[in-house]
This record gives structure tokens, C-alpha cells and sequence, in this order.
């Protein structure tokens, strides 16, 4: 079980937090993991619901919704985006909070080098099947 303490916000909705970076990043997909209940107090039952925001150089390049914030337990919440998108900071707003304050656990950003040709469609995900010998 993973001890790091969360972010935890002072409130519930209208908190954020920020990432920033300092070379811009293809994102393709961000996975936002919440914390757990228990957890610095987290009630059962606790889900976070927001949106994350994309900036480029200081100006909005993406937006999307996030419904809720999955514990580890559950895999946490992947938002996938339609395509990738250059970015140098990222936002998670949140906007409401089921039950005790805003906690996040982890926010993976995946990605890769923002070149003009990372820029032009998601990369092919081959899955390969596993032969035992």
C-alpha cells in the first residue's frame, strides 16, 4: 500500500492543481488516480469530478471532462485524448467533491517529445499475444 500522502485540497469544489514542464510534451493521455478511503481522512464513498485543462505557452489547448476520480484500487481514471495535443502545464479543476475535501493521489501525464510528426495521430498500439514454454 503505497503511504505517500495525497494532495489534499482545503476545501471541496473549486480547488486546483497544476504541472508545468519545461519543454512541450505530446500528451496523449493523463491518468488521474484518487486517493484512497482512509487515506488522511478520505470517507468512503469519496469521489472527485473536475476537468483537466491543457496550456501551451500560457494559452488553453484542451479541455476535458472528467466524470470521477478512481482510486489505485479501482485503476484509477484515464482520459484519453482524441488526439495529441502540445502542452507545457496541465490543470485538474475540480469541480465537485462527493463527501470531504478534493484528494488526488497521483496525475500521470503520458506522452512523448511535441514534435510535428508526434502531433500527427495517436501512435498504433499492437498487443502480441504471450506464449508460454
Amino acid at each position: 500500500q503505497d503511504r505517500t500522502p495525497p494532495w489534499v485540497a482545503s476545501r471541496g469544489g473549486g480547488e486546483w492543481l497544476r504541472l508545468d514542464w519545461s519543454l512541450p510534451v505530446a500528451v496523449l493521455d493523463v491518468r488521474l488516480v484518487g486517493a484512497e478511503p482512509g487515506q488522511a481522512d478520505i470517507p468512503s464513498g469519496h469521489q472527485v469530478s473536475g476537468e483537466v485543462v491543457l496550456f501551451l505557452a500560457g494559452q488553453e489547448v484542451a479541455r476535458q471532462a472528467v466524470p470521477a476520480v478512481a482510486p489505485l484500487s479501482g485503476g484509477g481514471t484515464l482520459v484519453r485524448l482524441a488526439r495529441p495535443v502540445a502542452a507545457d502545464s496541465l490543470e485538474f479543476r475540480v469541480s465537485e467533491v462527493s463527501a470531504g475535501r478534493a484528494a488526488l493521489s497521483e496525475v500521470e501525464v503520458i506522452g512523448q517529445g511535441a514534435t510535428p510528426a508526434a502531433l500527427a495521430g495517436r501512435p498504433a498500439v499492437v498487443a502480441l499475444p504471450v506464449v508460454g514454454r
